[in-house]
């Protein structure tokens, strides 16, 4: 939900959509940011392009899992990133 709001704030504009898109796929605990455009020589094939990719690791700290070990070990300085 939060990624569709997100791709939403940074795909092209419509006009231009057919040409270069941005999207997302959740493999696991991975999330992988491409743009799909047209191959250079083939305008009828589309490839994708890897943007970013992040995933989520959750480590163990006193016996515990903490999914938000970042930000415990000062890593992150804005809790509010996503």
């Amino acid at each position: 939900a939060e990624m569709d709001k997100y791709v939403l704030k940074i795909r092209p504009v419509e006009a231009i959509r057919d040409e270069v898109d941005i999207s997302y796929r959740i493999d696991e605990q991975s999330v992988y940011l491409f743009e799909i455009r047209a191959v250079w020589n083939k305008p009828n094939e589309k490839m994708e392009c890897s943007i970013a990719k992040t995933t989520f690791v959750k480590k163990k700290i006193n016996g515990k899992y903490s999914g938000s070990s970042l930000m415990e070990n000062g890593m992150v300085t804005n809790p509010n990133l996503r």
